[in-house]
């Protein structure tokens, strides 16, 4: 009388070699079909993957010239979007969806807000403004899973994209700081920002 395991071990000869032929032959059949599907989908894929930072960034660019432009006549980044409205960019320009963020940098020297979504398939879209005058780093990014995409984004002004003089716009930075100081008392920086560029003027 034979084991329970006698049942189970594979069967030496044919019947083996037949199990793994057919396996074979569905792992051949399998990887091609597979193969066609994917590409059958990633026409449908494809296009709204390339052409999403392009709108968007469109969709974005009243935006981004609004921050320029307030940075412009006053001196100073905007603390928020809403800051801009309705002098530069209209309500309904506001992009408002919780996935675009803006951030405003303080008063450190050289640096620059932040201005970003992200998208379907992790896709990541971003604008650099320019740090300490290099109008060159200005400009759209997208990444998809960390890569670099190529996307044609549209054209900033050149005008609004140099950088402010500073002594010409001396009187507005410090009357817009005031008015910050008037709207939110306890925050030191724009005290202390106030301070500093009162200390610079000539005496």
């Amino acid at each position: 009388m034979t084991s329970s395991l006698d049942d189970v071990r594979p069967k030496p000869g044919l019947p083996w070699l037949s199990w793994s032929l057919r396996t074979m032959a569905i792992i051949l059949v399998a990887t091609p079909l597979a193969i066609v599907t994917w590409n059958i989908l990633w026409l449908f894929i494809a296009d709204p993957v390339h052409s999403w930072p392009k709108d968007e960034a469109a969709r974005a660019a009243p935006m981004v010239e609004a921050i320029y432009a307030y940075r412009r006549d006053v001196g100073l980044w905007p603390q928020s979007i809403e800051e801009l409205v309705p002098r530069y960019l209209a309500a309904d320009q506001v992009i408002r969806e919780p996935e675009w963020g803006y951030g405003w940098p303080g008063y450190v020297a050289d640096v620059a807000p932040s201005f970003s979504t992200h998208g379907p398939f992790h896709i990541g879209l971003y604008y650099h403004f320019p740090e300490a005058g290099d109008v060159g780093g200005a400009g759209w990014e997208a990444r998809w899973e960390g890569d670099p995409m190529r996307v044609e984004f549209p054209a900033i002004a050149p005008e609004l994209l140099r950088p402010p003089v500073a002594a010409a716009l001396q009187e507005q930075s410090l009357a817009e700081l005031r008015d910050r100081i008037a709207r939110e008392p306890d925050e030191p920086r724009h005290q202390k920002e106030l301070a500093r560029r009162m200390a610079e003027l000539p005496r």
